[in-house]
């Protein structure tokens, strides 16, 4: 039995070496041909980090970001717009005013970013404004008198 293994192993090795790399090289081919790398595209909303204490961001245009990116199908299944992040980071800006603040994208390890629009987002800092008012209060007539306080009763 084992004599029998041993000589339909050493029967034709060199086709059955030849063999084994081909399937290799086609098993290779047809899964990267099964999961192509394909394009999809996303409005992801963009977010303020670091906003200055006491002031507050305004701004007119759109709060989202076209994100287009490119990812082997099975990616585009396993994730969706809820893993990419848009933030406009406002660390450096510290002051009243109005600023082009870029826009960073964050995305999962295996997608590429083909591009993103707007990149840069018109941001408007305005401050915080407390003003103490002094207040008076004018009573003005008397207050009506209910049954319970008319005839008060004792326990």
């Amino acid at each position: 039995m084992i004599e029998q293994i041993k000589a339909a192993l050493n029967h034709n090795k060199l086709k059955k070496i030849v063999a084994l790399i081909l399937s290799t090289a086609l098993w290779f081919f047809v899964m990267g041909s099964q999961d192509p790398v394909i394009n999809g595209s996303y409005n992801v909303p963009i977010s303020m980090v670091n906003l200055p204490p006491r002031f507050k961001a305004l701004y007119n245009e759109t709060q989202t970001v076209r994100v287009k990116l490119s990812a082997p199908r099975s990616y585009f299944v396993d994730y969706n717009e809820s893993y990419i992040r848009a933030v406009a980071n406002m660390e450096s800006y510290i002051s009243e005013g109005e600023y082009d603040v870029p826009v960073e994208i964050s995305y999962p390890k295996g997608f590429d970013v083909e591009s993103f629009a707007p990149n840069k987002i018109h941001i408007k800092l305005d401050p915080y404004v407390e003003k103490q008012i002094p207040s008076e209060v004018i009573l003005n007539g008397s207050a009506r008198l209910s049954r319970a306080s008319k005839n008060p009763t004792t326990i």
